[in-house]
């Protein structure tokens, strides 16, 4: 199986989960599609761009765009 490439919905969907405090597993049943451990990645780089702390975050150029929209 090939990697899954995130697209903007699901990107909003998993930031809308994290900051609303639902757990990753909650979010994989909004979004079947994509493996539990891409979205628990996914998770940490919101942690990431929420608090600024984090161990070597990865986030796209599409992630923090949506971030930074969700949060204005």
């Amino acid at each position: 199986m090939s990697q899954y490439t995130w697209n903007e919905n699901d990107t909003k969907i998993v930031c809308l989960c994290y900051l609303i405090n639902l757990s990753p597993k909650v979010a994989s049943t909004l979004l079947p599609h994509i493996k539990l451990t891409s979205i628990r990645a996914k998770y940490s780089n919101c942690r990431y761009l929420h608090t600024g702390m984090g161990w070597g975050s990865n986030y796209s150029k599409l992630h923090e765009q949506i971030w930074k929209l969700i949060n204005e």
